[in-house]
């Protein structure tokens, strides 16, 4: 049910969010776009609430375990900087809330861990590997993108550069 429920939802984002448009990926230099997933209370996340900040939007899975590594890393960034207007979302592709949530556990970092089940975000993001990281500005701008783990030191130089 917990399922079904998600995936109306999900559905519902995708109608809202103008999932027809078809050349909405991410590309350098022009607005993000949108995020069809859910967060914990499976609402859907809207990036339209983050302007005005600069977002690490991070692709991850739970057995990714560069991605668990990198996740408490950015998260001290994350600590440090949320103040000055710093957001992270991270999207989990194609893994259940059940994972999600025990991911969380493990992990326990502070930022809010969201599902793409059914991985739209993903493709519009052009996410080909675990992690990914990519940087819009406070203007929704996607800035920077990149696969592969990105340190603590990184992470806030890019950061630090947009706030």
């Amino acid at each position: 049910m917990i399922r079904l429920l998600s995936a109306l939802a999900l559905s519902t984002t995708i109608v809202l969010c103008g999932c027809n448009k078809k050349d909405e990926t991410a590309e350098v230099g022009q607005q993000a776009p949108s995020i069809a997933a859910l967060n914990d209370d499976s609402q859907p996340v809207d990036l339209a609430d983050y302007r005005g900040k600069v977002v690490l939007v991070n692709f991850w899975r739970a057995e990714c375990g560069p991605c668990l590594r990198e996740m408490p890393e950015h998260d001290k960034v994350y600590q440090r900087l949320k103040k000055d207007g710093f957001e992270i979302l991270a999207v989990n592709v194609g893994q259940s809330q059940k994972v999600i949530h025990d991911a969380q556990r493990r992990i326990g970092v502070s930022f809010p861990l969201l599902s793409d089940e059914l991985e739209i975000t993903s493709r519009r993001y052009r996410v080909i590997a675990v992690p990914t990281s990519v940087i819009l500005d406070r203007e929704g701008i996607v800035r920077d993108w990149k696969p592969g783990p990105m340190t603590e030191d990184e992470l806030e130089e890019k950061v630090e550069a947009l706030l």
